[in-house]
């Protein structure tokens, strides 16, 4: 029993091995190797081992046999020996159904074709099944197979053996279908000489679903501009009017590509023009109604729109839409097409109607009204010379004269009305009325757009200089309202009413009742038009619906000429209105409010009383000037108020001060004038079930951290006395404090003690329990900020100076990161711990998200100032948000935007630690707290997105197999040597590296090497490599993503080495390894990788390409384009 079991397993691991030599010999088309093979299963004289090793199906590959796949792999020589083998089972399909007939037709061997044919291959033998049907394979006969690849031979031999011309594949093409629609003429003519049916066509469902129902061979032929077998279908009796499944006819696809000898043939055969696709997925398509006169219109394929029109092709005939060839035609303005189309019998007026038509606003739009509308002055005379109606209205009302009257088209409004255009036709009806339309006539468009010329000719002509529209306005009150001072004149010369103005319900809606020209030309301080219209005899004390008035209005612009002039002309000085809230106002509030110093100082001097109070129950109720001017901030205007006696002191209805406004607002200087000119700082406001002072709504205010400092000197002004002197506000900190401040926070040692490895930090606190309930803290309670004075310390300037005399990038890195340790410190001060007197916590930057550079090279000599928040806080860790200015000219300058992750540890047990939780107070708190838990959620997502766990995806890898070919050479595809393409440089040969000894002068406050110091020698190196690459010194456009991974010891030796990974444009992406060693072990370990992006000063420049050599280098491309990007 034993033996014969092992006789059996030695026989099958034969067998085995016999079908692993016959693969791979297929595979390979090693004649040799499978002549050897056969010869020693011939010498084993065991027939069905044979047998059975030469039938076998490969499972990797879709079970094809070793016959089946050398036909493939088209290993000719290999492929004959095995059809010729009698123990090959000539017929043996694979998985999805492919015969070696199959594979031998579609290769195209007909020596081989024949000797299968021969051994019994199956003629028409075709895949099926579900595994066919998902490979698109099922139904392919040998001859459609053969027929596919265009082999003639093959095709002529099946036939010759009896292959069905007609059998269908799975989705109803036939091998005519096919050699027809793909132009392989031969094939054709041996089907058809064969017997295949010319008017055979795909059905089915899943025809329908592929869109093929109804293409017959002479569809397919015609489609594709096969003009040969077009020709050779149609005198052999094909069908010129066949139609598939949703009307689309043989003739319609080349008309609409231009196809003219098809189109031609089609149409001598008696094709019809007339047919248009019908139906849902014609509707889908939007081509319903589309004839073939229609569909080549639409692609401009004006030689086929000839001869269709010749033919007898409708210029009329609809669309599903209402358009029509001739409508089309007017849209495109081809004059030549137009006239073929009018000599075909074009309607003129014509015009869509219907709910589509409607929908697309084309309703009423005739041949006239759509040159008109493309300012086509020959067409537009060719349709009138051809009797076109000129004054054709659209669904709004509007006419081709009131078009091109507003459009400016002198020419075209010329030639309208001398053919009988209405010079006074207007819009009518409720879609003209919902779209402010009615009553708009030609000459109101032509003064609205400012266009003299033509409002002259249509007064000529007998337009209504007097026409109103239905919101009462006249072309006087639309001109002045625009400002078209040579239009206005026009108008008033020919009769023009000055004082007409706007009445009745849509003008009170509109709040312009009773606005006369005048009124709206100081509303828009038109001053021309403002002198003449007062000259032509304007009432210079007319009101409007509200009450206001040209003088009022002319207060607002601080144009004290014009009101001047006003007066001069007997406008009242002291005229009353409305405003908004029904509170009566006059001319110094207009003013106040406006900043219009000039006019507020005239009324002041004309007896207008400073402490004017609005009058009304509305909100603004009891505001006076003063008041206004301090809520917006006009310093000049307020100083000049109190000089003239303005209460500093008045309150508005709700109780509200001068300097409870000012202060609120943000105002620090206005708030620094009224205290020095005794506003009580005292005063209460109630507000919010409250009782608070200016200084409490300033302290209130403060949740816009770009002003907050502004805030910071509100509430230091009001809180001063202000008795004798005027306080001077304390120095914003400078970084040296900040830092000096951190050391004492955790009782950092000022000299190293070497062996420390701790810090004194930990010992200090060893003792000490850390408190687990945490106050929540606010974004505002986080904010600070820091100056680098370059502006006053000289010898600050030689420590930040490059060789450039500009700021050194890589020393503002060193600061940003001392900058977030310090706000993180500052987020999460607790009481301090009395007995030493420093912070529980040690906290550390874990990461650099992105840096942002706006301003590539700061100067100098001018302060650099820091701020930042906390803007997101977890468990133990928290984000930083900073943000670098600049001094120019007393006013801070954007520089930079940074983000920093920090994680705070518990300095004896070296564990994460608790961080005080984060809230807001107001919608932009928890804006940038919500977006701070989008970022850390998108930083952990793109750790999993990492190349160290996820292969680059297919783009990636086309990318990266495209940079592979590039550099194979062609001829000999070897890849000892590998030649780069023009202008590109190995990854490689960009690298730099350094050497750094880590002495205690680096580090930290825990002694630990300074991240910033980190930064600052990465930066450095990377833009040197760079500014190598590149061949110029670049600017730096953004830091990205820097991970700090471990600590660096004292004492360490630091290797840094940078590439450039990635260039883009003008960009370069550079990466940093930051690898540290120990010097006792020399073991080796990453501690950062740092990204850079850099650019050249030259925004247009493009750079050299960048190609990696190997595949890890390729990864660094990925990874670099995806920092980049």
């Amino acid at each position: 029993m034993g033996c014969t079991g092992t006789k059996a397993n030695k026989a099958e691991g034969d067998i085995d091995r016999y079908h692993q030599e016959i693969f791979a010999a297929a595979q390979t088309g090693d004649v040799k190797r499978l002549k050897d093979i056969l010869d020693e299963l011939d010498r084993r004289k065991a027939s069905t081992t044979k047998k059975e090793v030469l039938n076998m199906g490969y499972r990797e590959a879709d079970g094809l046999t070793a016959l089946s796949i050398a036909a493939g792999k088209k290993h000719k020589p290999l492929t004959e020996i095995l059809a010729s083998c009698p123990e090959v089972d000539v017929n043996k399909p694979s998985l999805s159904g492919i015969t070696p007939l199959l594979m031998v037709a579609e290769v195209g061997w007909p020596d081989i074709l024949d000797i299968l044919l021969h051994r019994g291959a199956i003629v028409d033998s075709a895949p099926s099944g579900k595994r066919a049907e998902e490979n698109k394979i099922a139904g392919s006969t040998p001859l459609i197979g053969a027929t596919k690849y265009n082999h003639p031979e093959c095709v002529k031999r099946l036939l010759a053996h009896h292959a069905n011309p007609n059998h269908q594949n799975q989705s109803g093409i036939s091998a005519l279908m096919l050699a027809a629609e793909q132009g392989f003429f031969e094939c054709v003519k041996l089907l058809v000489q064969a017997g295949a049916d010319l008017e055979l066509a795909p059905s089915g469902q899943l025809a329908l679903t592929m869109n093929l129902c109804g293409q017959t061979p002479l569809f397919c032929a015609a489609k594709e501009g096969r003009t040969e077998i077009v020709k050779y279908l149609l005198d052999r009796g094909a069908n010129p009017r066949v139609q598939n499944h949703y009307g689309v006819s043989a003739l319609w696809i080349p008309a609409q590509k231009g196809m003219l000898q098809v189109v031609e043939l089609l149409l001598n055969a008696g094709a019809e023009t007339h047919v248009a696709p019908f139906g849902n997925l014609a509707d889908e398509l939007n081509i319903t109604g589309w004839t073939p006169l229609y569909a080549a219109m639409k692609s401009r394929k004006f030689d086929v729109v000839k001869l269709l029109l010749k033919r007898g092709a409708d210029p009329n005939a609809v669309t599903k839409l209402g358009s029509t060839p001739f409508l089309l035609a007017s849209e495109i303005c081809d004059l030549d097409i137009i006239e073929a189309c009018v000599e075909a019998g074009a309607d003129l007026d014509f015009a869509p109607s219907g709910p589509d038509a409607d929908n697309l606003n084309i309703t009423g739009q005739t041949a006239l009204f759509m040159a008109t509308l493309k300012d086509r002055v020959d067409v537009v005379k060719f349709l009138i010379q051809k009797g076109a109606h000129v004054n054709v209205q659209n669904r709004y009302g509007v006419s081709p004269l009131l078009l091109c009257a507003e459009s400016g088209n002198y020419e075209l409004v010329q030639a309208l009305v001398q053919a009988g255009a209405d010079v006074n036709i207007t819009p009518q009806g409720e879609l003209a009325e919902e779209n402010f339309l009615a009553g708009q006539t030609p000459l109101f468009g032509a003064a609205k757009k400012g266009h003299v010329e033509i409002c002259e000719y249509l007064i000529q002509n007998g337009a209504d200089v007097n026409a109103v529209t239905m919101t009462g306005a006249t072309p006087l009150y639309t001109a002045t309202e625009e400002g078209h001072l040579d239009v206005v004149r026009l108008l008033i010369r020919h009769g023009a009413d000055v004082n007409r103005s706007p009445k009745g319900q849509v003008a009170r809606d509109l709040h312009i009742e009773n606005q006369t020209p005048l009124l709206i030309a100081c509303m828009r301080n038109h001053e021309a038009i403002i002198r003449h219209l007062i000259e032509s005899g304007a009432n210079v004390n007319v009101t409007s619906e509200r009450g206001s008035s040209p003088f009022l209005a002319i207060c607002q612009h601080n144009n004290v000429e014009l009101a001047r002039l006003l007066i001069q002309h007997g406008a009242r000085h002291d005229v009353e209105a409305k405003n908004l809230y029904d509170g009566k106002i006059n001319g110094l509030i207009v003013a106040a409010e406006s900043g219009s110093f000039d006019t507020l100082r005239l009324l002041v001097e004309a007896g207008l009383d400073v402490n004017y109070k609005i009058e009304g129950k509305g909100e603004t109720a009891g505001r006076t000037p003063l008041f206004c001017a301090c809520a917006k901030g006009f310093q000049d205007i307020v100083e000049y108020l109190i000089d003239r006696g303005a209460d500093v002191n008045g309150t508005e209805k709700s109780g509200l001060s001068c300097l409870h406004i000012a202060a609120a607002m943000g105002h620090a200087d206005t708030v620094r004038v009224l205290c020095e000119r005794g506003a009580n700082v005292d005063q209460q406001f109630r507000f919010e079930e409250q009782d608070v002072t200016a200084y409490d709504l300033a302290e209130s205010q403060q949740h816009d951290h770009d002003i907050k400092i502004m805030y910071q000197r509100l509430c230091l002004f009001i809180s001063h006395s202000f008795v004798n002197t005027i306080p001077t506000y304390r120095s914003i900190q400078t970084m040296n404090e900040v830092r000096k401040g951190l050391q004492s926070l955790v009782g950092a040692q000022l000299v190293f003690a070497y062996g420390d490895q701790h810090g004194s930090h930990a010992r200090l606190t060893e003792d000490i329990k850390i408190d687990s309930t945490l106050a929540s803290r606010t974004i505002p309670e986080s904010y600070d900020e820091a100056i680098i004075p370059l502006a006053s310390d000289v010898r600050l300037r030689e420590r930040y100076a490059n060789f450039e005399n500009k700021v050194r990038f890589g020393r503002i890195l060193e600061d940003l990161d001392t900058m977030a340790v310090h706000i993180a410190y500052k987020h999460n001060s607790p009481q301090l711990i009395k007995s030493i007197n420093v912070h529980p916590l040690a906290i550390v930057t874990a990461a650099v998200d992105r840096i942002e550079v706006a301003i590539a090279h700061m100067h100098i000599d001018r302060d650099i100032r820091l701020s930042g928040f906390a803007s997101f806080v977890g468990r133990s860790s928290m984000e930083a948000t900073l943000k670098i200015d600049q001094d120019n000219n007393g006013t801070w300058e954007h520089v930079l935007h940074a983000l920093f992750v920090l994680a705070a540890r518990d300095p004896r047990t070296k564990k994460s630690a608790k961080m005080n939780p984060l809230v807001g107070l107001t919608e932009e708190d928890h804006t940038i707290i919500k977006e701070g838990e989008l970022k850390r959620q998108r930083r952990l997502a793109e750790q999993d997105k990492s190349l160290f766990k996820i292969p680059p995806d297919t783009a990636e890898s086309t990318i990266i197999h495209n940079l592979f070919l590039n550099t194979i050479s062609p001829s000999t595809s070897i890849f000892q040597t590998r030649p780069l393409v023009e202008n590109s440089m190995w990854m490689e040969q960009t690298t730099l590296r350094t050497m750094h000894i880590c002495h205690p002068e680096q580090r930290n406050l825990y002694n630990k090497i300074f991240g910033g110091y980190l930064m600052r020698k990465s930066f450095e190196l990377a833009w040197t490599t760079a500014s190598l690459f590149a061949k110029q010194s670049l600017s730096t456009l953004a830091v990205d993503d820097i991970m700090f991974q471990r600590p660096v010891e004292i004492g360490s030796l630091l290797f840094l080495s940078a590439m450039v990974v990635y260039v883009e444009d003008n960009k370069i992406q550079t990466r940093v390894h930051a690898e540290v060693v120990d010097i006792h072990t020399t073991n080796r370990a990453t501690t950062n990788i740092f990204y850079f992006i850099f650019k050249t000063k030259n925004n247009t420049q493009q750079l050299g390409n960048i190609v990696p050599k190997t595949y890890a280098e390729a990864m660094m491309y990925i990874d670099g384009k995806r920092h980049l990007h």
